[in-house]
């Protein structure tokens, strides 16, 4: 490292200078030319006040972070993409050393958003995918719908206008009912895929009363059964059978 002095290091309006020589603290490193500190020292300073003012530090970064939204959003939708095994390797070891934590931010997570289109979707999914593979460890990306959560959503309140939200028809003891039982379609259809398509198709969707829904558990000789079973067989091109 080239040693140079202050007073040139100015002249060249240079950031930092090297001069060789110790600082008071001992500390052979390049200096600041503003103050003449050297690196370790002003580090050293810094992370003892970090520590001291850990509040007065977060509200500065908070702040801005705040007024620099755009930027920071930027750069983490760039690190997001180009860190994607680091995230996972780092969010599984943070799960393993915080189930506690997990397990409450699921709780609360479940109370907040138990009613959303999504999360209503999602649950009726993961029971229907768990059936198909008699596992409780699944992927739903090998599962997919052509429609969305609110389209479902709307799909069933649409013949219950009594009704202004999902919410308030599971409030009424309304259950989701497939028409054609997924037992059933297991049972006919060996591609877990279609399978899965089959049972969530929006025409073998419902809501009805909890006792009706009780009654009917996973009979298929119902006239409303047998014509959803030809519509199911139409659309798919599967054969099953009419019982």
């Amino acid at each position: 490292m080239k040693v140079i002095t202050r007073k040139k290091a100015k002249i060249l309006r240079l950031n930092k200078y090297f001069t060789g020589k110790p600082c008071k603290w001992g500390h052979i490193v390049e200096r600041y030319t503003r103050d003449g500190n050297c690196l370790k020292c002003s580090y050293n300073r810094s992370i003892k006040w970090q520590v001291e003012n850990s509040d007065k530090k977060r509200y500065h970064n908070n702040n801005y972070m705040r007024k620099n939204k755009e930027k920071y959003s930027k750069y983490n939708a760039v690190w997001r993409k180009e860190n994607i095994e680091k995230r996972r390797e780092t969010g599984e070891k943070w799960r393993r050393n915080n189930p506690d934590v997990v397990k409450e931010g699921k709780k609360k997570s479940y109370i907040k958003n138990k009613f959303t289109p999504l999360y209503t979707l999602r649950r009726v999914c993961r029971r229907v995918i768990i059936s198909l593979s008699n596992n409780k460890s699944y992927s739903s990306k090998l599962y997919k719908l052509n429609y969305t959560p609110e389209e479902y959503i709307s799909y069933l309140l649409d013949p219950l206008p009594q009704f202004k939200d999902i919410k308030s028809a599971y409030t009424e003891n309304y259950h989701l009912d497939h028409i054609v039982p997924v037992s059933f379609v297991i049972k006919y259809i060996e591609n877990k895929q279609l399978a899965f398509k089959i049972s969530m198709d929006l025409e073998n969707l419902r809501l009805i009363p909890k006792l009706e829904n009780i009654r009917k558990h996973a009979k298929v000789g119902l006239p409303i059964v047998q014509e959803t079973i030809v519509l199911l067989n139409t659309r798919y091109n599967v054969s099953m059978p009419l019982l």
